[in-house]
């Protein structure tokens, strides 16, 4: 169990880090980068986690929604229904905790 938790904040981090460095090219085409948009960036992220559904809306969705909601977020999609929840509620806590 432990291992794969590790490969799981493993996955979220390398997903949040790509996110962020296709963000940084875009940003840095111009060879500047303002605060201006570092603070867009951080607001993007913010909206990022708001987005995602609450952990009594994750428990509620069938099990296809959470295969879906799974992939969206760069997360196995293979098990149980209460592994896909288990994998969602945690990479939620840590995206919130990380902030």
């Amino acid at each position: 169990m432990e291992i794969e938790m590790i490969v799981l904040y493993i996955c979220i981090a390398a997903g949040l880090g790509l996110g962020a460095y296709k963000y940084y090219k875009k940003l840095m085409a111009d060879g500047k980068i303002t605060l201006d948009e570092v603070l867009d960036l951080a607001e993007d992220l913010k909206d990022i986690v708001e987005d995602l559904p609450s952990l009594s809306s994750i428990k509620k969705m069938k099990k296809a929604e959470l295969i879906e909601l799974a992939n969206q977020n760069g997360l196995a999609v293979d098990g149980t229904k209460a592994d896909l929840i288990s994998r969602l509620e945690e990479a939620k806590q840590v995206i919130e905790n990380g902030q």
